[in-house]
């Protein structure tokens, strides 16, 4: 079982590394590999907030692509856990990240998950420099 949380967490970081470099992001390639479920269920994983972290940076990146690469993340289910997601201290940065990267070409999506009041919650604290 620790063997394979381990080997979950290695490839998740290694996705993430494939996916952050400058130039050509082969965002296509994360996507045909079918992993966008796995990153989409790795952000529930409560035991595992490295992994929760690392899946939702992914996440990020993806819904920097095309319109139809984000709809992918979305048909994950990935919004209503990003809006969970908005009340982890540790976390709520890279989902509001997420969740803008979404709202992009998917405003109505974003609003209809129930992620306007939990955003603006983000919206109030002092330093929003992070955000």
């Amino acid at each position: 079982m620790e063997n394979d949380r381990a080997l979950l967490m290695y490839y998740t970081i290694l996705f993430r590394d494939v996916l952050m470099v400058a130039v050509n992001t082969p965002i296509r390639t994360v996507i045909y590999a079918c992993t966008i479920p796995l990153f989409v269920n790795s952000l529930s994983r409560e035991d595992n907030s490295d992994l929760q972290f690392e899946s939702a940076l992914i996440l990020t990146q993806i819904c920097n692509g095309s319109r139809n690469q984000t709809k992918v993340v979305i048909e994950a289910g990935a919004i209503p856990v990003l809006v969970r997601l908005l009340s982890e201290e540790e976390l709520k940065e890279q989902a509001v990240c997420v969740l803008g990267n979404i709202a992009v070409d998917f405003r109505d999506l974003v609003l209809q998950g129930g992620g306007m009041a939990p955003l603006l919650l983000c919206c109030q604290g002092d330093d929003l420099s992070s955000l």
